[in-house]
């Protein structure tokens, strides 16, 4: 994040992404004078995914730590969603009951001082688009926010230049397309919160689909539901004032797929692609993921119309849907786009602190985010320490990672442990597990090494400067959030990152903002011709490891070949890949 120093008095301010009991992605963040200095998720903490129902305590530890701040000097702590204004039961129950010290206190732990300390409320998609624009660098740019659900907006439009104003909100209930994603990714057997399977699986229907019928792509877009339906959503939405009828929206979209489809079937992972029931999901996915891209394309095109502006940030959960990222690309109604790498609501913590910087202060200026690096980092001396207490032999690697490279060419799949952990959903190339793009086999195995269906695909990270020669679309991307397709000629060259649609999700590596990956990355240039790896989180079923105590208790769970810590190799186990 490169930012000029600010002429203003010391002030620190504490994000956060929500304090509902019943929130999801929780992440606290820490800006000082201006400047991010520590962001991290919740779940990478508690080991739980998406950390439900979890307050951001162990988050806010970490930024408090890692940045030496006391809990007394946290100026204010800034919340990513209107709270004071939400409730979430029929007898209008508000969700922020406590008394605002009591909450401050819970928060901060021993050493607060909750007379002191503000607690401040942001509106939930206002919080999405500051993080979106004030992260991009971009002096002018048209915003597009889109998911579930704000308070009651689930998409809305906005510009930003001298100031942030929103234009319109072309999308609340029941017209969310975070909502039918769940909703329709349900009925498929998914989870709701599995939408990257859907949109993997869409790429396996080769037949051209329609968007559903109900749904219209005018100066944006808007859900008709049949009128019974439409009035069962509305009363839950008036009985529990805009607030957490997901569940109730969902329920509508799995029911108009059974009128459309047939009933919902027990879901079976490993059905092959000509099995009929694999090809009817993979046609309504196809179908679902037809209507957001049309959808999100003519609002998009609503905000050329209404901005005219060259530039477009994008934030809100939607937002991590590749397929309908790289759709906004390739239309080339703008020319530049950006998206903050925790587009989820785990970015609002972020976006809720820049709001209050912003009302403080007006003059503070744009930043550009050109890495996701914001987490606990480890030094080798503390790696070291902690092998040798606990008896695990281990070796020092060659400086430019060159052994590790030879390696993964020979057919190894390697745990990468690094630096500062990556925020978002994406593993970047500091908590990863790599293997080689050239082979279909390796792709095989990673997905079995992690529990992953045969059919999902894989992505690759790739030096910057060479995107051009291998993707279509040939602009860096460092934060793996945009699909493109691979030049033909180049597709056999890395079939393992090839998905079935010829897309590929690549990230942009940069010798400036992650040297140790990328030197590896070079030295299997080097060796191969080939520049770049197959990178997927280093994870199988739990949130991507944030400790090195976290990296050695999922390398044998992971079966992998070898783990690197820091400048350190572990082996698995005896291996012909060893040398």
């Amino acid at each position: 994040m490169s930012v000029k120093s600010l002429s203003m008095p010391s002030k620190t301010i504490m994000g956060i992404s929500n304090l509902d009991v019943r929130s999801h992605d929780n992440t606290a963040c820490i800006l000082k004078d201006g400047k991010l200095l520590a962001q991290a998720e919740e779940e990478r903490f508690t080991r739980r995914r998406y950390a439900y129902d979890s307050l951001p305590i162990q988050s806010i530890r970490y930024c408090l730590d890692a940045t030496g701040t006391a809990p007394a000097d946290v100026d204010t702590i800034a919340v990513g969603w209107d709270l004071p204004h939400a409730v979430f039961d029929k007898n209008r129950t508000p969700v922020v009951t406590s008394d605002t010290r009591t909450i401050i206190g819970k928060l901060l732990g021993p050493g607060a001082e909750p007379e002191r300390t503000d607690l401040r409320f942001v509106k939930h998609h206002h919080a999405h688009a500051e993080v979106a624009y004030h992260t991009s660098g971009f002096h002018d740019a048209a915003i597009l926010v889109v998911d579930g659900a704000g308070e009651s907006d689930a998409t809305t439009l906005w510009t930003a230049g001298d100031s942030l104003r929103i234009i319109d909100a072309k999308g609340q209930y029941p017209d969310s397309l975070g909502f039918m994603y769940e909703g329709v990714s349900e009925y498929l057997g998914f989870k709701g919160n599995e939408a990257g399977k859907v949109m993997g699986l869409a790429a396996h229907c080769s037949d051209s689909v329609e968007p559903f019928d109900i749904v219209t792509f005018q100066n944006g877009y808007s859900v008709r539901f049949p009128r019974t339906i439409h009035e069962a959503v509305l009363r839950e939405f008036v009985e529990k004032d805009n607030y957490y009828v997901m569940d109730e929206i969902a329920a509508h979209w799995i029911r108009y797929c059974e009128t459309l489809f047939g009933p919902r079937v027990p879901y079976e992972p490993h059905l092959g692609e000509d099995h009929p029931d694999f090809r009817r999901r993979a046609r309504v996915a196809a179908i679902l993921q037809k209507t957001l891209e049309e959808a999100v394309l003519s609002c998009v095109k609503l905000l050329k119309r209404e901005t005219g502006s060259d530039n477009l940030c994008m934030g809100g959960g939607v937002a991590l849907n590749c397929s309908a990222n790289g759709r906004v690309d390739r239309s080339g109604v703008f020319p530049h786009t950006f998206i903050y790498p925790a587009t989820n609501d785990a970015g609002v913590a972020l976006g809720a602190a820049l709001h209050i910087l912003r009302e403080e202060r007006a003059d503070v200026p744009r930043v550009t985010i050109d890495h996701a690096f914001w987490g606990p980092e480890f030094s080798d001396d503390k790696i070291a320490k902690l092998l040798r207490e606990s008896s695990i032999s281990f070796t020092e690697c060659r400086e430019d990672f060159s052994d590790i490279a030879e390696m993964i060419s020979r057919g190894a799949i390697v745990g990468w442990f690094q630096g500062r952990m990556e925020i978002g959903p994406r593993a970047l190339g500091a908590r990863s597990i790599l293997a080689d793009p050239r082979s279909i086999g390796t792709r095989d195995r990673v997905n079995i090494l992690k529990g992953r269906e045969h059919w999902r695909p894989l992505a690759p990270s790739i030096l910057e400067g060479y995107e051009a020669e291998f993707f279509e679309d040939g602009a860096p991307s460092p934060f793996m959030l945009k699909a493109h397709k691979v030049r033909p000629e180049k597709r056999a060259l890395i079939p393992a990152v090839t998905h079935v649609d010829h897309s590929s999700r690549h990230q942009s590596v940069s010798q400036r903002t992650n040297p140790r990956f990328w030197k590896l990355i070079e030295s299997f240039r080097r060796l191969t011709g080939i520049p770049m790896l197959l990178n997927t989180s280093f994870n199988r079923k739990e949130p991507i490891v944030c400790t090195p105590q976290d990296a050695l208790r999922t390398f044998p769970q992971c079966k992998l070949d070898h783990l690197v810590l820091g400048k350190f190799r572990i082996q698995q186990h005896p291996s012909p890949l060893a040398v």
